[in-house]
């Protein structure tokens, strides 16, 4: 009796290229037949393409020469009489809203700052914020412990402080009001800052005792009020969600008294 043939394992032939291309086919096919992920699918596509428009909207924003060139159009008798009104807004009275001319396309055309007082400039931001950093320098070189690094430290820290303020507050516009305005208005207004924090590092450094708090209590309330009255004024073209736009504006405004201290010390 002969013994039985050892059963020798039979071969896994892969599928061919053809037979993967008609599964593949074949899954996409009832993926399409299925009106709930044929739905799923359109709606993620939508949100894919706003993202990418948005994208490449905000990118092209931040890049675009001709939207910065608008923040440097100034002149000596606006910058003077901005940083007068930073450190002394009260006599300023009225509404402090942009001017503007209602284009073609029936949108606003804003006013450049030498034209419009109350229009948001990044010149006198720029030069307050070099002039903070070397101030500081000064400072720490008249004790004997300035560094290199001083310098850098103290521009890192400023750029942190100021984007994060940028951002929270274009968040919070956002979420109160379903409102978005350019980033570099923001940018300009909170880096105001610069000036009263200047006008308070010059006044300490008389060594004067309780000076320093005199000449904090005056330019931080005043910087406060014009931000508070800048805000506010930025807001207008919103018609309604009058007392949010005051509570939001008086918020931020006493904050920046708590931040000049801040970068005071």
């Amino acid at each position: 009796m002969s013994s039985p043939q050892p059963i020798s394992p039979q071969p896994i032939i892969p599928p061919t290229q053809n037979q993967q291309e008609s599964q593949a086919d074949q899954f996409f096919n009832n993926i399409a037949a299925n009106p709930l992920a044929s739905a799923g699918l359109s709606v993620a596509q939508n949100y894919l393409n706003q993202g990418d428009q948005l994208l490449k909207s905000q990118l092209g924003g931040i890049f675009s020469f001709d939207a910065w060139r608008y923040y440097f159009n100034v002149n000596t008798s606006f910058v003077l009489k901005k940083i007068l009104m930073i450190i002394m807004p009260y006599p300023f009275l009225g509404s402090w809203e942009r001017k503007y001319v209602i284009g073609e396309d029936q949108s606003k055309l804003y006013n450049v700052p030498q034209e419009d007082i109350y229009a948001p400039d990044l010149y006198i931001p720029l030069m307050g914020f070099i002039s903070y950093v070397l101030a500081i320098g000064f400072y720490y070189g008249s004790k004997g412990t300035f560094t290199p690094e001083t310098l850098s430290m103290t521009t890192t820290l400023c750029l942190i402080l100021i984007s994060l303020e940028v951002m929270i507050l274009k968040f919070l516009e956002y979420m109160l009001f379903n409102y978005s305005s350019d980033f570099r208005i923001y940018l300009s207004y909170v880096s105001y800052v610069f000036v009263p924090v200047l006008m308070c590092t010059f006044v300490g450094s008389l060594q004067i005792p309780y000076l320093t708090y005199i000449a904090l209590l005056f330019f931080g309330t005043s910087y406060a009020f014009f931000l508070y009255k800048t805000l506010f004024g930025s807001l207008a073209s919103i018609q309604t969600e009058e007392n949010k736009k005051r509570i939001y504006s008086i918020c931020v405004g006493v904050f920046q008294i708590i931040l000049i201290f801040f970068m005071m010390k």
